[in-house]
């Protein structure tokens, strides 16, 4: 015996596609309601304007079902021209929400909608307004206060904190509130910060033929509840152009921080990253007091008698009024400078001025951290004015004022050094 579809099909063969029969099939099925009225008519001519949306399939004969508000006719079959709309609920204590009438999509536009259950209701039906959004008498039920503000929130959508209800602004305000203090543990990293021990293939930046490279790290303390925004902030600085010359790791000595690390890159490279740092960044260096930039250089670059001279400047006691002046800070556990002779034995320890444990860099360690661009480039001015010093001059003219007439004569060169150790620059340090 044929089933209701079925007998609905043969008695009416209407013109559907496979996925409209689908849908017909299952709203029979799942009971919503009797089968809309039909009535069989030729396709209509187009210059006649007809009284509902019409949606044409095919030259061929039509079923169309007739609007229960205005007694115009269209497909059958839940199409573009169809809206659903449920039955006046008052006085129902659970109504039938399958309930169903075929009403135009002209006529919908003056029903009530509940933006809740995204429903249409029959003309007459009460709703609640709360701001913009409409709820009918069932979803008015649902309806709470905000435990903070006060305000109308329907429990379903409502954001829970502490097992009440809070509206999304509120719910907002604790979310922020949590992940501050998610971000003031010691153990908090952002997402894009790696770990410590993260040590990703070189990639160098610049002339093929440079053997001097500069890599730096520099280590930043985030703002209280800026953790993730830092983060950004530092990726777009550096990266905006797509091609990665940094990436950030953590570092045990911050307790709030990271590094930012930089790939190799040429002198001119290097002075060109780095002159993109902005001070308006939601985080700290120089004010901390805990953060410090190092600046490796290639070891295959620099002699061994070349090394051996820098070792003794950076070091000599007659020479620390300079580098600590340029360095910004004095003497510390984790730079320290020990007096050198030029045929000293190198230190197998990491944490002096100048590190020379690692196999392919030598390690400038003795700055203070800072996000003013001219006083990064002036560190780097000065790494790279000592490595090139050292060459012109004997063991016993590796003094500090032999090192600043060398500045004067190439200021052009050294610009930010030159007006540091001057006194002619201006500004805070941040």
């Amino acid at each position: 015996m044929p089933n209701e579809f079925e007998s609905y099909l043969s008695t009416y063969p209407p013109v559907l596609t496979e996925q409209e029969a689908e849908n017909l099939r299952e709203s029979i099925e799942r009971g919503f309601g009797a089968l809309p009225p039909l009535v069989e008519r030729e396709v209509i001519d187009p210059q006649v304007t007809p009284v509902a949306p019409i949606v044409e399939v095919e030259e061929a004969p039509h079923v169309y079902a007739r609007c229960n508000i205005c007694g115009g006719t269209s497909h059958p079959t839940f199409h573009s021209s169809w809206t659903s709309v449920i039955q006046d609920p008052r006085g129902d204590p659970e109504p039938e929400r399958h309930q169903m009438e075929h009403v135009c999509l002209d006529c919908s536009e003056n029903m009530p909608y509940c933006n809740h259950c995204f429903r249409y209701y029959t003309p007459g039906t009460p709703m609640t307004s709360v701001g913009t959004a409409e709820f009918c008498p069932v979803c008015e039920r649902g309806l709470t206060n905000c435990a903070d503000c006060g305000c109308r929130v329907h429990e379903d959508t409502a954001n829970e904190y502490h097992d009440e209800p809070h509206c999304t602004s509120c719910g907002q305000v604790h979310e922020d509130e949590d992940r501050e203090e998610d971000e003031e543990d010691e153990d908090y990293r952002p997402a894009d910060v790696l770990s410590y021990d993260y040590k990703p293939r070189a990639r160098f930046f610049g002339d093929p033929k440079t053997r001097l490279y500069f890599g730096c790290e520099l280590e930043v303390n985030w703002d209280r509840g800026q953790a993730d925004k830092a983060a950004q902030w530092a990726l777009d600085t550096f990266n905006s152009d797509g091609e990665g010359h940094v990436y950030l790791k953590a570092d045990g000595s911050l307790t709030c921080g990271f590094e930012i690390v930089s790939h190799p890159h040429s002198w001119p490279e290097a002075k060109k990253l780095w002159a993109q740092l902005s001070n308006s960044g939601p985080v700290t260096s120089h004010k901390s007091g805990q953060c410090g930039f190092h600046v490796h250089v290639s070891r295959k670059a620099i002699s061994a008698l070349q090394l051996r001279k820098i070792l003794v400047f950076i070091n000599s006691p007659g020479n620390s009024e300079l580098v600590d002046k340029v360095a910004q800070r004095n003497n510390n556990s984790y730079a320290r400078k020990i007096e050198k002779g030029i045929t000293t034995r190198l230190s197998d320890d990491r944490y002096e001025a100048v590190n020379v444990t690692n196999d392919s860099t030598i390690e400038f360690r003795i700055f203070r951290g800072n996000t003013r661009p001219d006083r990064i480039l002036k560190n780097l001015e000065f790494v790279h004015a000592v490595i090139h010093f050292v060459n012109t001059v004997s063991y016993r003219q590796l003094t500090s004022e032999e090192f600043r007439k060398y500045v004067g004569k190439n200021r052009k060169e050294y610009p930010n050094l030159h007006a540091f150790i001057n006194n002619t620059h201006t500004g805070g340090d941040i």
